[in-house]
């Protein structure tokens, strides 16, 4: 390794499945640039004391992933406007000792719905499974966009309780209905887009009759599982358009989505 050369990673809990390595080590290479990523797999307890280490290590910077997108707010000295609204972040830049949080998932998020689902969520009911971070970026994106109602389903009280004091900081929705997963997934079926938030498939949470009547279905996890139907999105896509925002943060040197799309299908083939 040559001296001051850029070292970047991902912090996460148990996240050894990752893809963030391979996409970024071979953009690194494409480019022809000289940086490190590695993974830092982090339990709740020991955040704090990583991001100590990281203003006195030459760590450039990581991204964020489960559980760490909304903890990790205050050990921070500045936010992005979309990671301020959205209350996460999923990239976070050293500068010169200053930690800056980026919210990039929403821009995967909105190409996924936008690009490839086709939808406009203006005047639509939506549903939310989960409560983290991704499902708060999907929450901003879709009242910011004129969703008409939006029910977001918990795994939780405790999950349900926090989601709800997020929302009150922004605008509402005509129709919002929080509830428990176990006590109304049924409900889903009426809805013109479902955003899966969790890290478990759609099909491990929902009856697949129900997921049947859902006009469309966006998942923010990876991989390659099965689809419901045509209209079933995985998060390969946002995975790729979240990477391409980074790689510009981190590097200022474009790519392209479907150069991404690229490794992560080679990466998702080889496993």
């Amino acid at each position: 390794m040559k001296q001051n050369t850029p070292i970047y990673g991902i912090i996460g809990a148990d996240i050894g499945y990752s893809l963030s390595p391979t996409i970024y080590h071979e953009l690194f290479a494409q480019k022809h640039i000289c940086a490190i990523y590695n993974v830092f797999d982090l339990r709740n307890s020991d955040l704090n004391d990583f991001m100590k280490s990281v203003r006195l290590l030459p760590l450039a910077g990581f991204n964020v992933t489960i559980p760490h997108k909304r903890a990790i707010l205050p050990l921070l000295d500045r936010l992005d406007f979309v990671a301020e609204q959205t209350q996460s972040t999923n990239l976070v830049i050293n500068r010169k000792g200053k930690l800056h949080g980026y919210n990039t998932d929403y821009e995967g998020i909105r190409q996924s719905i936008e690009n490839r689902l086709k939808v406009s969520v203006r005047g639509a009911s939506v549903a939310i499974i989960g409560s983290g971070g991704g499902a708060q970026t999907a929450y901003y994106y879709l009242v910011s966009h004129g969703a008409r109602a939006i029910h977001v389903y918990h795994r939780s009280p405790a999950s349900l309780l926090r989601f709800g004091a997020f929302v009150r900081r922004l605008p509402r929705p005509s129709s919002f209905r929080p509830a428990l997963l176990e006590e109304a997934i049924d409900d889903l079926g009426g809805c013109d887009l479902c955003i899966n938030c969790t890290p478990a498939a759609i099909t491990e949470l929902a009856d697949r009759n129900v997921l049947r009547k859902v006009a469309r279905i966006l998942e923010l996890r990876y991989g390659v599982y099965d689809l419901v139907k045509r209209a079933h999105l995985r998060g390969n896509y946002m995975l790729a358009v979240q990477a391409v925002r980074n790689f510009k943060i981190m590097t200022g040197q474009d790519v392209t989505v479907n150069r991404v799309l690229k490794i992560i299908d080679g990466a998702l083939r080889d496993d």
